[in-house]
């Protein structure tokens, strides 16, 4: 339960970090007012860079597959996780899965749906 809990920790500490630049809450605003929709990858490729100069992380991957136990899943074969993440001293990768939605019941939903996809993920290393 300490390994969840610090990792936890350092992921908000550093999702904090990353969204209280000023030039993200900026285009953020400007995606907002001018209603660009899918803009997640984007998000996303921002988010990797800010890892990449990032002093506590050691390491991230991003968009790593991996294959599904059949026997627990009905409909999928594979699936990705975002991003990877390790930070400096840490063996471990912490697992991180972004979503972007405006309507909070389709993103809970979303969400709820990865929870049942990635406990079926077979045992593998990232």
């Amino acid at each position: 339960m300490y390994t969840l809990k610090k990792d936890f920790e350092f992921l908000k500490e550093v999702l904090t970090e990353f969204c209280e630049r000023q030039e993200f809450i900026d285009r953020l605003n400007t995606i907002e007012k001018t209603e660009i929709t899918g803009w997640e990858i984007w998000l996303q490729v921002e988010f990797a860079l800010f890892l990449q100069e990032h002093k506590r992380v050691a390491e991230w991957k991003r968009e790593i597959r991996h294959s599904l136990d059949m026997r627990k899943s009905d409909y999928w074969n594979n699936a990705s996780i975002d991003f990877y993440i390790r930070q400096k001293q840490a063996r471990s990768f912490i697992p991180l899965e972004i979503k972007q939605n405006r309507n909070a019941s389709s993103c809970i939903k979303s969400m709820s749906d990865d929870i049942k996809k990635f406990r079926n993920i077979k045992n593998s290393t990232c």
